[in-house]
């Protein structure tokens, strides 16, 4: 099965007779990515969008963009607290 067309196009994607190039995107198949994706959306419900007031679609997607600037900020690096000899004993 390895010269399959299935194969192949997970590879290449596919072209149709007109030339165009349909390229086929593949969606893990565990849902630990989904649960993440859900987290952050319900991080951000509870924080920035519950309580608030938008008087327009555009105060709502500030208060968005504001709140993802914030949580995408600069990183702060995890300081261990213990050493490994002392973790894994």
């Amino acid at each position: 099965m390895a010269g399959s067309p299935l194969k192949r196009a997970r590879k290449q994607g596919v072209r149709l007779d007109d030339g165009r190039m349909i390229a086929f995107h593949f969606v893990p198949t565990s849902p630990s990515w989904l649960n993440a994706v859900e987290s952050v959306f319900s991080k951000m419900t509870q924080q920035c969008i519950r309580r608030g007031v938008f008087y327009s679609i555009g105060d709502l997607q500030a208060a968005i963009n504001i709140y993802l600037a914030e949580h995408n900020g600069p990183p702060k690096p995890f300081v261990w607290t213990k050493s490994a000899e002392a973790i894994l004993a």
